[in-house]
């Protein structure tokens, strides 16, 4: 489950950020955009972010919102653009 290595990363970075910034500060929302081929479970890394935050006292009490970001592939000979299924990817 690399979803819970994703969460941690992304509050230590976080955390690192208000620090710097505002060491009397405390994040509110973190929004995370996940494309379409990352490999990323968006309900197990949720998870594990709630599970986690607890440990980072600037982002106790933080929402984390998720964004799905659609696959885009350009044709090379045809030149328009096209959304690949995840099936046909890699061919």
């Amino acid at each position: 489950m690399h979803e819970a290595t994703i969460a941690a990363k992304i509050l230590e970075g976080v955390s690192a950020r208000i620090e710097r910034l505002d060491p009397a500060g405390r994040a509110r929302c973190v929004r995370v955009r996940i494309g379409q081929f990352r490999n990323v479970d968006s309900h197990s890394l949720a998870f594990a972010f709630n599970s986690l935050k607890k440990s980072y006292p600037t982002c106790a009490a933080c929402t984390l919102v998720l964004e799905a970001v659609a696959a885009v592939a350009l044709c090379r000979s045809g030149n328009h653009r096209y959304q690949p299924s995840p099936d046909m990817a890699y061919r």
